[in-house]
């Protein structure tokens, strides 16, 4: 009656920079692109030695008092061998809704917007689009 399943899964702690009170914003271009290959580099180590549905990076920047307490600024790479149901259902129930009205795709219409309006877009390799999301508490 109740679903089980083996407790795999990875968490990666990145530390951005060995200075304190300093945040990833506050970081030089080859700094932030050395944190950026890191966050690669724990991604696809997670990658070849787990099969995940879901990998994710977590910013940690709380409170504008965060740092005072000498702490370093850090993220989390985390992964798991499934989708958790919430998402997985918000995710379905969006796109249908999204394609039963505009008879489109949600995502092609997200990038095309961002595309126009070029304020959110991070940056662009390919056919992958590193974005900020819209309603985010915090931007980079």
């Amino acid at each position: 009656m109740y679903d089980r399943m083996g407790s795999t899964g990875a968490h990666e702690i990145v530390v951005e920079t060995p200075e304190h009170n300093k945040r990833l914003s506050q970081l030089s271009d080859e700094e932030i692109d050395r944190v950026l290959s890191v966050w690669g580099y724990a991604c696809g180590g997670l990658e070849e030695r787990f099969a995940f549905e879901i990998r994710q990076r977590i910013q940690e920047s709380g409170r504008a008092g965060w740092l005072k307490n000498g702490r370093h600024a850090h993220s989390e790479v985390t992964g798991t061998i499934f989708v958790p149901r919430r998402i997985k259902y918000e995710l379905a129930r969006g796109r249908r809704e999204w394609f039963k009205e505009k008879e489109r795709c949600v995502f092609c219409d997200i990038v095309r917007q961002e595309e126009r309006k070029g304020t959110r877009i991070v940056d662009v390799q390919g056919d992958y689009y590193a974005l900020c999301p819209y309603a985010s508490r915090v931007s980079i």
